[in-house]
Order: structure tokens, then C-alpha cells, then sequence
């Protein structure tokens, strides 16, 4: 008997949505944490040459990201995401979570329940901002389990202004005494250059527009630590994408984090001018993004 890219997926409960766009298969998927449920989304194709996780960003959910799915899907690469805890369709008060680990684990167990139905084929990462952080992570867990990893504007360094011993003092107090405690906003307009594209963030209900928790803070900052620490013996392949004017994510943490790594096959790609979602910038811009992402990961296909 013959499986299809199409059918049922061992762990997953298939959201029977009249409104999925075509081409698109949603999923429900239980959390490490509590059993909460987590929404997944699919981009199939009907004879994959290869798998791809794509990881979102803080405060967005994986819906943003049918674009590059598609373009994925051409290149005959079944693309999957979910949103991850306290995000988008998925259970949890927003950007709350109990530790980071919980991003890296929920991501971890889709990416295995997917393996599951495609035992033989490669595997890819692809990681954005907050999700770039969470790839590194994955990555670091299971070294050997991927192709290849993109990391698209990362966060993988905290702002100087925030980096002080007040600041991150002050904020581990305030993590635990008012863990749920709004400390500061993503402003839209340094997303992208793409006025369409800061609007349709603006407007987008299933993005978080309130401000980033505080626990959400400290995690995100011990885990950044932890990356820093470690990224000297990291070995396997990957691709660093940054903008040199991403006034969300500190481009010096790519810059240390590709200089540290010991991987020999290790590529960064530093975009004059550019803002932070490289995949949402402007349509010529967001061409050559795609076109050195597609061809990265073609290179590594076969």
C-alpha cells in the first residue's frame, strides 16, 4: 500500500476547515505543556524530494509564511509549522509560557510525527526572529538530524541598551514577581520596508500587538545566553540571513554567532538596507531573499 503526502499524519487531528486556502492542510497537535493544543499548518506536495520545518517569530503565527511554503512547494519540498504555544490559533495566554524549551520541544515533536510519514527523505529548518532562536536550539538537540538550517534575522543577541546588569536584574525580578507584566511592544514599522506588508501585520488579528511578557523576556534572554555559550562547537550546516538596518533582532548576534560556529559548511548573507522580516520586504528585495534561500537549500538536496 502506497502512502500520499495528502493523507492523515500519525499524531496530528486534521481541522476539517471549509476556509483552509487551497493547497493548505490545517492540524492540531497536543503541547509538551499540559496537552494544550497547538494549531499546525501544512503546505503538501504530492512527491516531496524533501521536508521543511518552518519556525515563526514572536508575537506572529505561521499563517504569515504561505508564501514561502509555496515557493518551497515548488522546488518539491513539504513545508509544516505550527504556532507555537500562547500564539496565533494556538492554546495559551499570549506569549506566556512556562520555559523555553517548550518552543523547542512542540517543534521537535511535529518534526518527528512528520519524519514519521517521510522516514528517508532530508530534513530542513527554517527559523525567523524569535523562531531563529528556537531553531539553533532544535538544532543544537538533535545535531544530526538536518540538511540544513536557514536562519532568517535571529535573534541570537540582546540590544546593548537592554544587555546592562540593572536592566537584566530588574527584569528577572519583574519575571517573577509579575511574570504577565507588558514590557515593551514590536512596532510594526521596523518589520519591513513594504508599507502593505506593516499594515497587513497591523491588521492581522492573529498577531500579538500587545507588549512582549516579562518571563517571555528572561527566557528568551537565558536562552540567547546559552546559544552564546555554545556556539563555538556547533558543526552542522547552515545559513544566516541578515538585514544591517533589523532594529528588532541585534545583526551583531549572526555576525558572533557565524564567526564561533565550527561548521565547514557554514554561509552569511548580510543585506545592505534591509529591515527585519527579509521575507515580507519589499517584492524585488523579497526576490533575491527567496532566490538565496531556494538555492542554499537545493544545493544541499541531493
Amino acid at each position: 500500500m502506497t502512502t500520499s503526502a495528502f493523507d492523515a499524519i500519525n499524531g496530528l487531528e486534521q481541522i476539517n476547515n471549509s476556509g483552509s486556502p487551497e493547497g493548505i492542510v490545517e492540524y492540531k497537535l497536543k503541547s509538551v505543556f499540559k496537552n494544550y493544543s497547538l494549531y499546525a499548518r501544512h503546505w503538501p506536495v504530492a512527491s516531496p524530494k524533501a521536508i521543511a520545518i518552518i519556525i515563526h517569530g514572536a508575537g506572529e503565527h505561521c499563517g504569515r509564511y504561505d508564501e514561502m511554503a509555496s515557493l518551497l512547494n515548488k522546488e518539491s519540498i513539504y513545508a509544516f509549522a505550527n504556532d507555537h504555544i500562547g500564539h496565533g490559533r494556538s492554546d495559551g495566554e499570549k506569549l506566556c509560557l512556562d520555559k523555553f524549551e517548550t518552543y523547542t520541544d512542540d517543534c521537535h515533536k511535529h518534526l518527528l510525527l512528520v519524519q514519521e510519514r517521510f522516514p528517508d527523505l532530508k530534513v530542513f529548518c527554517i527559523g525567523h526572529s524569535l523562531g531563529g532562536l528556537i531553531a539553533v536550539d532544535l538544532a543544537v538537540k538533535i545535531p544530526k538530524a538536518f540538511a540544513g538550517v536557514v536562519l532568517i534575522s535571529p535573534c541570537l543577541a540582546i540590544a546593548p541598551e537592554a544587555a546592562s546588569f540593572f536592566t537584566i536584574m530588574a527584569m528577572k525580578v519583574i519575571s517573577f514577581f509579575l511574570p504577565k507584566m507588558q514590557i515593551n511592544r514590536i512596532d510594526a514599522k521596523f518589520v519591513s520596508r513594504d508599507e502593505k506588508e506593516v499594515e497587513s501585520y497591523n491588521t492581522d488579528p492573529l498577531v500579538w500587538h500587545g507588549g512582549l511578557r516579562a518571563h517571555f523576556c528572561k527566557e528568551v534572554y537565558d536562552a540567547v545566553c546559552k546559544i552564546t555559550k555554545i556556539s563555538k562547537s556547533i558543526e552542522w550546516p547552515y545559513l544566516v540571513m541578515h538585514g544591517d538596518q533589523d532594529k528588532l533582532c541585534e545583526i551583531s548576534g549572526s555576525e558572533s554567532f557565524h564567526n564561533a560556529a565550527r561548521s565547514s559548511d557554514k554561509t552569511y548573507k548580510r543585506y545592505e538596507g534591509f529591515y527585519h522580516a527579509l521575507h515580507k520586504e519589499p517584492v524585488d528585495s523579497r526576490k533575491i531573499i527567496f532566490e538565496d534561500l531556494l538555492k542554499w537549500i537545493n544545493d544541499r538536496m541531493d
